[in-house]
């Protein structure tokens, strides 16, 4: 069975991730605005699978139980 589970976004974007089997996973979002025109926000998540040594298969075959992601968005304001 699956898992659909809400997690802290970048502005503007949604996503309801499935996640499948024994495991954990970790997200930290931050966002960093120098100035009022300008605006750096940035998601990490990393996920950690216990009952597996390989994620996916085919072309996109992980070998290792870890995966992680890097989001990175920069917003100017005219």
């Amino acid at each position: 069975s699956r898992i659909y589970g809400s997690e802290p976004h970048l502005t503007g974007v949604f996503s309801l991730p499935n996640l499948s089997g024994h495991g954990v996973r970790l997200v930290t979002t931050t966002r960093w605005q120098p100035s009022r025109r300008i605006q750096l926000q940035g998601q990490l998540g990393c996920t950690r699978y216990f009952d597996r040594s390989a994620i996916s298969s085919g072309p996109l075959l992980i070998h290792s139980p870890w995966k992680t992601d890097f989001s990175i968005m920069a917003r100017l304001r005219l």
